[in-house]
């Protein structure tokens, strides 16, 4: 990712020919940026599908392996980052129902940690919007740098 040119944007072009399963997307942001991207569904599913499975064999969060591969396909960061959020936020949601039937909740528990986890949502989304894609492509890589490091030291 830190090699990597950034992603199609301000209004560049996304050509990748006429095929039908190329997803393309123009969209402006809050500051007036506008977006012009394509992903090769092709290539997404069994990429997303890879994604999730090593993700869960090296233990560490989805978010660590999607965003690297949707920013690889074409997805602008910020893109990148909130079709992750979103892919991770509806798995949460899904497994906090079945653990809240199961009774493996602890709502004690739940209730001391999501302050803690509302205002750091806040706080992360805010921060988002304020950095540039640059900039958060690299905290993001050198995130991803800490996290391997932590993993080949255990």
């Amino acid at each position: 990712m830190i090699l990597r040119k950034n992603s199609q944007s301000s209004g560049e072009a996304a050509g990748r020919g006429g095929r039908v399963t190329v997803w393309r997307r123009t969209l402006r942001d809050s500051r007036g940026e506008v977006f012009t991207y394509s992903v090769d569904l092709l290539k997404l599913l069994p990429a997303s599908f890879l994604a999730g499975i090593v993700s869960g064999f090296f233990g560490v969060g989805g978010g660590t392996i999607k965003v690297p591969v949707l920013y690889h396909l074409g997805a602008p960061m910020h893109v990148a980052i909130a079709t992750s959020t979103l892919m991770i936020a509806l798995t949460a949601i899904s497994g906090t129902i079945g653990h809240l039937l199961l009774g493996h909740v602890k709502l004690i528990e739940l209730l001391a940690l999501a302050p803690g986890i509302i205002v750091g949502t806040q706080l992360g989304a805010l921060t988002a919007q304020r950095i540039r894609s640059p900039t958060l492509k690299m905290i993001f890589s050198l995130a991803l740098i800490i996290i391997a490091m932590t993993l080949l030291v255990r």
